[in-house]
Protein backbone atom coordinates (compact mmCIF):
# COMPACT_ATOMS: atom_id res chain seq x y z
CA UNK A 1 0.00 0.00 0.00
CA UNK A 2 1.42 3.35 -1.08
CA UNK A 3 1.65 6.50 1.13
CA UNK A 4 -1.68 8.44 -0.46
CA UNK A 5 -3.42 5.09 0.58
CA UNK A 6 -2.61 4.37 3.46
CA UNK A 7 -3.41 7.99 4.29
CA UNK A 8 -6.83 7.88 3.08
CA UNK A 9 -7.15 4.75 4.61
CA UNK A 10 -6.35 5.98 8.29
CA UNK A 11 -8.77 8.95 8.00
CA UNK A 12 -11.38 6.56 7.31
CA UNK A 13 -10.83 4.75 10.39
CA UNK A 14 -11.12 7.91 12.21
CA UNK A 15 -14.69 8.58 10.27
CA UNK A 16 -12.90 11.94 9.63
CA UNK A 17 -13.55 14.15 6.52
CA UNK A 18 -10.74 15.49 4.48
CA UNK A 19 -11.58 18.63 5.77
CA UNK A 20 -11.43 17.30 9.45
CA UNK A 21 -7.94 16.20 8.51
CA UNK A 22 -6.60 19.50 6.96
CA UNK A 23 -7.71 20.82 10.38
CA UNK A 24 -5.70 18.49 12.70
CA UNK A 25 -3.00 18.52 10.00
CA UNK A 26 -2.88 22.66 9.86
CA UNK A 27 -2.88 22.18 6.08
CA UNK A 28 -5.72 23.37 3.29
CA UNK A 29 -8.45 20.63 2.36
CA UNK A 30 -7.03 21.30 -1.09
CA UNK A 31 -3.24 19.41 -0.17
CA UNK A 32 -5.53 16.77 1.47
CA UNK A 33 -7.30 15.76 -1.71
CA UNK A 34 -3.83 16.34 -3.47
CA UNK A 35 -2.19 13.88 -0.71
CA UNK A 36 -4.74 11.15 -0.97
CA UNK A 37 -4.60 10.77 -5.01
CA UNK A 38 -0.99 10.61 -4.97
CA UNK A 39 -0.91 14.07 -7.22
CA UNK A 40 1.01 15.72 -4.23
CA UNK A 41 4.10 14.33 -2.01
CA UNK A 42 4.51 15.44 1.71
CA UNK A 43 7.37 17.21 3.43
CA UNK A 44 9.19 15.16 6.00
CA UNK A 45 7.68 17.93 8.27
CA UNK A 46 4.07 16.78 7.89
CA UNK A 47 4.76 13.04 7.57
CA UNK A 48 6.00 13.59 10.70
CA UNK A 49 3.02 15.51 11.85
CA UNK A 50 1.09 12.57 10.52
CA UNK A 51 2.41 9.98 12.02
CA UNK A 52 1.30 11.99 15.53
CA UNK A 53 -1.82 12.56 14.63
CA UNK A 54 -2.74 8.90 13.45
CA UNK A 55 -0.18 6.98 16.58
CA UNK A 56 1.89 5.52 13.59
CA UNK A 57 5.26 5.49 12.79
CA UNK A 58 6.86 7.21 10.01
CA UNK A 59 8.16 3.59 8.82
CA UNK A 60 4.45 2.62 8.20
CA UNK A 61 3.74 5.86 6.25
CA UNK A 62 6.66 5.61 3.86
CA UNK A 63 7.61 2.45 3.65
CA UNK A 64 5.64 -0.16 1.22
CA UNK A 65 4.26 -3.48 2.72
CA UNK A 66 6.57 -5.33 0.32
CA UNK A 67 9.85 -3.79 2.18
CA UNK A 68 8.20 -4.34 5.59
CA UNK A 69 7.27 -7.99 4.85
CA UNK A 70 10.86 -8.69 3.22
CA UNK A 71 12.49 -6.82 6.14
CA UNK A 72 10.10 -9.32 8.60
CA UNK A 73 11.05 -12.21 6.97
CA UNK A 74 15.00 -11.52 7.27
CA UNK A 75 14.73 -10.74 10.75
CA UNK A 76 12.18 -13.99 11.33
CA UNK A 77 15.66 -15.72 9.74
CA UNK A 78 18.11 -14.56 12.05
CA UNK A 79 16.09 -14.82 15.29
CA UNK A 80 15.73 -18.67 13.79
CA UNK A 81 19.16 -18.71 13.34
CA UNK A 82 19.93 -16.89 16.61
CA UNK A 83 17.98 -19.73 18.67
CA UNK A 84 20.02 -22.38 17.74
CA UNK A 85 23.03 -21.13 19.52
CA UNK A 86 25.01 -22.11 22.31
CA UNK A 87 24.26 -20.05 25.65
CA UNK A 88 27.71 -18.74 25.37
CA UNK A 89 27.48 -17.42 22.09
CA UNK A 90 23.56 -15.89 22.48
CA UNK A 91 25.39 -13.78 25.41
CA UNK A 92 28.21 -12.76 23.35
CA UNK A 93 25.88 -11.40 20.65
CA UNK A 94 23.39 -9.95 23.55
CA UNK A 95 26.84 -7.99 24.51
CA UNK A 96 27.77 -7.27 21.01
CA UNK A 97 24.61 -5.74 20.51
CA UNK A 98 24.61 -3.82 24.01
CA UNK A 99 27.56 -2.51 23.57
CA UNK A 100 27.05 -0.89 20.01
CA UNK A 101 23.74 1.12 21.84
CA UNK A 102 26.42 2.06 24.03
CA UNK A 103 28.55 3.41 21.36
CA UNK A 104 25.52 5.08 19.74
CA UNK A 105 24.75 6.95 22.82
CA UNK A 106 27.99 8.37 23.50
CA UNK A 107 28.05 9.68 19.77
CA UNK A 108 24.78 11.28 20.32
CA UNK A 109 26.97 13.54 23.16
CA UNK A 110 30.36 14.03 21.35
Amino acid sequence: MLFHEKLRKLRREKNWSQAELSEHLGIHTSHIYRLETGKSAPSMELIQTIARVFDVTTDYLLKDAKDTDRETKKTDEILSKYETLTENHKNIINELIDALFVKDQIKKFV
